[in-house]
């Protein structure tokens, strides 16, 4: 089964050195980048993994492995509605020996990183309202009256300030942590091995980030990466945004809000506990919307699709690490706990930006480089694909 998302991220043309959706090639540091939204995320791999597919059939004529592609286009939406393809489709799909969702694995040093799990996501929306408990109920009013009247906008910073530390860092929600699942035996093994070669300082200059939090390194950063859930803002939101001045006391104030859930933690019983938290600290009045919402996924580094995607890896990188998840979501348990089948998110190739101003993918690497260009990412397809049907 090929899993692919034609679906990204909002984007503001003015943060961007080149048109976001003019996909132009631009010379980096790293050698000649495909610039534009869904470079990395998650077109470009999935562009050479189906040129690799292209490229076979007329060749050969016919692929050595059946296909069945199973895409959408809501995926940075939480796929609220890819239940529902894997409903048409569950029988035949039962069938697959496995998910393969295209991906750029290298780093900057043109080492592999290899995934095998994800965590779930709750995402949800919290708005503060006047009514009968205070603040203006119907449009704005002037600034002045916030000596007499409520605000919700200040409500709102407040309820959301009461889910976390005074540093935003620990949850304050009764019993969030209380369901994690701690390492298995096989993703301790998983993680001590990538620990031998972590290279935080190549991770956090990729992302623009000077230190993780409370001075965090090695084990500690890791485990609590993937191990440890998040209560994080998107976005807030209320009243008047633009140039100059406007002095108003809004009527509503609005946060988009997303929480990752490691193994164990069900997305609906942590929206309960958030409810729940509100409720029991005076904030009811704030209503929560759930947008989406799905749990976590692991795959295992002994099933035939992943052994078979190491063994492709190891001919193009003589270094490569197993991670058992990465820190982000997506829906990936229809498939490791619906369908029951491994889910591998595999591939050569470097990318950088994913939801985030010049996202790219490196097409060309310069000299010296050790990461695969685009034509070495759809060979390692052509192999991996091989390799399956060998199996």
């Amino acid at each position: 089964m090929l899993y692919m998302m034609y679906d990204v991220q909002p984007v503001n043309p003015d943060d961007w050195q080149s048109p976001p959706f003019d996909a132009e090639l631009v010379d980096h540091e790293m050698g000649t980048v495909l610039m534009g939204r869904g470079a990395t995320n998650q077109k470009g791999p999935q562009r050479a993994f189906l040129n690799a597919v292209q490229s076979i059939i007329e060749v050969d004529g016919k692929l050595p492995v059946n296909l069945m592609v199973a895409a959408e286009g809501e995926e940075e939406l939480g796929s609220p509605h890819y239940p529902q393809v894997i409903d048409r489709y569950e029988d035949r799909l039962r069938e697959a020996v496995g998910a393969i969702f295209p991906f750029n694995s290298q780093l900057p040093d043109g080492s592999l990183s290899m995934l095998l799990g994800v965590k779930g996501i709750v995402y949800f929306e919290l708005e503060a309202r006047g009514g009968p408990h205070g603040g203006p109920t119907r449009a704005e009013i002037h600034g002045s009256y916030k000596a007499i009247v409520d605000s919700p906008v200040w409500r709102l910073v407040q309820a959301l300030a009461s889910l976390v530390s005074e540093d935003g860092n620990t949850i304050l929600i009764p019993d969030y942590y209380a369901d994690i699942r701690p390492p298995t035996d096989e993703e301790q093994a998983l993680i001590n091995g990538v620990l031998t070669n972590h290279n935080e300082q190549q991770i956090q200059a990729a992302l623009n980030v000077e230190r993780w939090i409370d001075g965090m390194t090695g084990a500690d950063a890791l485990l609590e990466l993937l191990y440890m859930p998040t209560m994080n803002i998107d976005g807030i939101w209320a009243g008047y945004t633009g140039d100059g001045v406007k002095t108003i006391l809004p009527h509503r104030a609005t946060a988009k809000v997303d929480s990752r859930l490691p193994p164990g933690i069900d997305p609906d019983e942590a929206l309960k506990k958030i409810r729940a938290h509100l409720d029991a600290n005076g904030f009811a009045d704030i209503e929560i919307r759930k947008l989406s919402g799905y749990p976590a996924a692991q795959t295992s580094v002994q099933a035939g699709m992943v052994q078979a995607a190491i063994g492709v890896a190891s001919k193009y990188t003589g270094e490569i690490a197993v991670n058992p998840r990465i820190a982000g979501s997506a829906p990936f348990y229809q498939f490791t706990e619906r369908l029951g089948i491994p889910m591998v998110p595999y591939g050569l190739g470097y990318g950088s930006g994913a939801h985030a101003p010049d996202e790219f993918m490196l097409i060309e690497a310069g000299p010296g480089s050790a990461v695969a260009g685009l034509a070495e990412i759809e060979k390692s397809y052509v192999d991996f694909l091989y390799s399956l049907a060998d199996d």
